[in-house]
């Protein structure tokens, strides 16, 4: 059978490697297209979710390598479909759905949340199922994937701030991939006993009460 994971040796500094390049090309994409969105509609949703997204591409670009990380092309996929989906969300448009201060709100608590968790993680953090270390204080004692929460609530604001069916898909579809990268991830860092006892004692992977 083949081995899944490879150990930290020159493989995964490559492949480490080629995750930050690929995060940075993308975003590059990403921020022209926020910037030019703002100039015309002068949302100041735009530069929110652009500094938002900002901070998640200069966490993958600090960090450092991984204990171990996954080959698995399927981990690859959903790791970078749900990161890269994120960064296609178009400049709101539209009649918002709630007032500026509420959508302000939602972009707020989502960023403070996500990064909490990056700061708890330091420079362990990355897009593909890796081991970085078990984080277990913090935003962390609230659910398990702290991360995710935050991005969930940040784009329920971007959504209200001016809906479109295209943004609304996107979304849906980020969702649906967060849930499948947390099962991914705890497929591996289940593995570890730190992170099992840390999963019996705190209940819910993103939603507390529900998931």
């Amino acid at each position: 059978m083949l081995n899944t994971m490879i150990p930290h040796n020159a493989r995964v500094t490559v492949l480490d490697s080629a995750e930050k390049y690929i995060m940075a090309t993308v975003f590059i994409f990403f921020a022209y297209r926020m910037i030019h969105g703002y100039f015309d509609s002068g949302s100041i949703v735009t530069l929110i979710y652009l500094a938002d997204q900002l901070v998640v591409l200069t966490f993958i670009l600090l960090r450092r390598p991984p204990k171990e990380l996954s080959v698995r092309i399927d981990d690859w996929i959903l790791g970078f479909s749900g990161t890269l989906l994120a960064i296609l969300i178009s400049p709101p448009s539209g009649a918002p759905l709630a007032p500026p201060i509420v959508v302000t709100g939602l972009l707020f608590t989502g960023f403070a949340f996500h990064v909490s968790a990056k700061f708890a993680l330091r420079r362990s953090f990355g897009v593909v199922a890796a081991n970085r270390g078990i984080k277990a204080t913090g935003v962390y004692s609230i659910v398990r994937h702290p991360m995710y929460l935050g991005y969930c609530v940040s784009q329920i604001g971007v959504l209200l701030a001016g809906p479109t069916l295209a943004n609304a898909l996107i979304v849906a579809s980020c969702w649906v991939l967060f849930i499948m990268r947390i099962n991914a991830e705890e497929r591996l860092l289940l593995r570890d006993e730190a992170y099992r006892v840390f999963a019996e004692r705190t209940r819910y992977r993103i939603m507390p009460g529900i998931y």
